[in-house]
């Protein structure tokens, strides 16, 4: 019943399906999350987990993984996973055996070379897809480091990183257009990087408490002032994370006022039915926009505002 064909000039060709053990290895799926640890102690820990019967003698550490998950995946992809962040290779063996190692500590089968028979119509082709070497990339200049895998094709020679090298030689930028007349508290910038709103002592010029400036390239010049400002010092703006909403904290009665923009134009909106009860300090959005806070003077010290639409209702005080 074997299906058999001839092979010229004189051989007999069978057909053979092979199955490894990864079928084994398969029988559950991995749903875990890991956060520093090395990609060795990862593989170890899904083998013990999920496994049976299955070693992990020949798992190096590899390197450090900060942060991975799986979403009920299947060992094996888990592990194939693993591999492709870290630039290495596994594989299961006769024995159960899971291997996992850097490509590079894997010697091959056998040598190719000029003296042997292990091949047929050698030919040669030079090319670097394949060719490791250690590359430096220039700090950022931020805090804390950021990890980014690039696959290299053989081809491409220029990778964009997420973020820029740091430039050291960083001037300042000219000064704003009108610049404050007296001391200025906590500015913020719109989400949209367009917009900076300047809360600052106020004057007796028309200017009073806030000034806003729009961003041109590196140029920062005023728009007219909305409809509506505080006759105090201001203290600290606050733009909703769409840049829609501004709020102002600050010395006077209400205490805090809310604009809302329509391109450059900002208009207060009604003061929220219950104020603060004091001096407004600070103020900020929430990271989805629907809340308000408010610090000030006076019990209870906070004030919170729920937002619906262009309405902002105070919430009970937390407890």
């Amino acid at each position: 019943s074997k299906e058999e064909s001839f092979l010229p000039p004189n051989l007999l060709k069978y057909p053979v399906e092979c199955v490894d053990h990864t079928r084994d290895l398969d029988k559950k799926l991995v749903a875990e999350s890991y956060k520093d640890q090395l990609a060795g102690d990862i593989i170890k820990d899904i083998i013990e987990k999920y496994t049976t019967d299955f070693t992990y003698t020949d798992v190096s550490d590899g390197p450090v993984i900060s942060e991975i998950s799986f979403d009920y995946i299947q060992v094996s992809d888990a592990l194939t996973k693993i591999a492709e962040i870290c630039g290495y290779e596994w594989y299961v063996d006769y024995d159960k055996g899971i291997h996992f190692f850097a490509k590079n500590t894997y010697p091959a089968p056998f040598q190719l070379d000029d003296n042997q028979a292990d091949y047929k119509d050698l030919i040669i082709s030079t090319d670097i897809s394949q060719l490791r070497n250690r590359i430096y990339v220039k700090s950022s200049g931020l805090k804390d480091t950021f990890g980014e895998i690039f696959i290299y094709d053989g081809e491409a020679t220029e990778w964009t990183c997420k973020f820029a090298p740091i430039n050291r030689g960083r001037e300042k930028l000219p000064d704003p257009e009108p610049e404050p007349r007296k001391g200025v508290w906590r500015c913020d910038f719109s989400h949209d990087d367009i917009y900076l709103a300047v809360p600052y002592e106020h004057t007796t010029y028309a200017d009073k408490g806030i000034i806003i400036f729009k961003r041109d390239n590196d140029l920062f010049k005023g728009l007219n002032l909305p409809d509506v400002t505080p006759d105090d010092d201001g203290h600290e703006a606050s733009f909703s994370p769409d840049s829609t909403y501004l709020a102002l904290a600050h010395a006077g009665n209400p205490y805090i006022t809310i604009y809302k923009r329509s391109e450059d134009t900002f208009t207060k909106l009604t003061n929220p039915g219950t104020l603060p009860t004091g001096i407004g300090w600070g103020c900020d959005f929430s990271p989805n926009g629907v809340y308000l806070a408010v610090t000030h003077n006076n019990s209870p010290y906070i004030t919170i505002y729920k937002r619906t639409g262009d309405t902002f209702a105070k919430l009970d005080n937390p407890d």
